[in-house]
């Protein structure tokens, strides 16, 4: 990307510092950075948005949508970031019930909002050509793969 990037060892003291840097310089990277469960949902959302936003009928609605699930993800694991890969299916059902009975959302809303959220991953997967903040167009892909995600309003009904 042509960015420096930085970590934090997340420490002051200089000795333990060496060895966080030493653990973070041998661990072996992930195999695909574009992996899904490395990318972090609010770049998905970001990457929608800023290329695609303008485009959808509502983009209100996926915003409430993005909205909503990084709120439930939240809820389910409060001392991660969420990502894209997170939200499998076993966390959709429950994003599912969660909707239903604590913003009491009708099915077809829910099934909206996960449209969303499935049109956004296929948007990120598949590689588009953007123009940077410099004028310069490239080639862009923000995952490697859509991960699968449940929008049928039958399902979500018997879910609910």
């Amino acid at each position: 990307s042509g960015r420096t990037r930085r970590v934090s060892t997340g420490t002051a003291d200089l000795e333990l510092a060496k060895l966080e840097l030493a653990k973070l310089v041998l661990t072996e990277p992930p195999d695909d950075p574009l992996d899904p469960k490395q990318v972090p949902l609010v770049s998905i959302k970001a990457f929608y948005m800023e290329n695609h936003g303008n485009h959808i009928r509502s983009k209100a609605g996926a915003e409430r949508a993005f909205k909503l699930v990084t709120q439930y993800l939240k809820t389910v694991m409060p001392d991660q970031t969420p990502r894209a890969g997170d939200f499998s299916l076993a966390r959709q059902e429950s994003f599912m019930r969660w909707c239903n009975e604590k913003h009491a959302l009708s099915c077809k809303t829910i099934s909206t909002y996960l449209s969303s959220i499935k049109a956004a991953y296929r948007f990120a997967a598949r590689p588009r050509i953007i123009r940077d903040a410099r004028g310069r167009e490239r080639e862009v892909r923000i995952i490697s793969e859509a991960p699968f995600i449940e929008d049928s309003e039958e399902r979500i009904t018997k879910v609910t």
